[in-house]
């Protein structure tokens, strides 16, 4: 169950990803019970036209693809995320290379 960095990006790519936010599993209320991890960082990718991040999740690698909760309390937000992998653009790098 060890945590481990994963990609984040929300469903909705027009919205705004915040660092600090708890990942909740979906249709689970959010609590100590429930936390899964975090996201520690954020930034907008011009690239990809959204907000992408980094967080520290509970079995993150084997977890890609699953879509869970992002529950940020001191900001009262409360939306859908998608794990995914960290490197966001170019995975195989053909394009450095090319």
């Amino acid at each position: 169950n060890r945590q481990v960095v994963v990609g984040i990006k929300p469903t909705d790519k027009a919205r705004r990803l915040r660092s600090g936010a708890h990942i909740i599993p979906k249709g689970e209320p959010p609590g100590p019970d429930n936390d899964q991890g975090y996201v520690t960082s954020v930034c907008f990718s011009p690239v990809l036209d959204q907000w992408i991040g980094l967080g520290l999740v509970e079995r993150g690698r084997e977890r890609i693809g699953e879509i869970v909760r992002a529950h940020d309390p001191l900001r009262s937000e409360d939306y859908d995320v998608e794990l995914c992998n960290s490197v966001f653009y170019d995975p195989d790098g053909g394009r450095q290379r090319g």
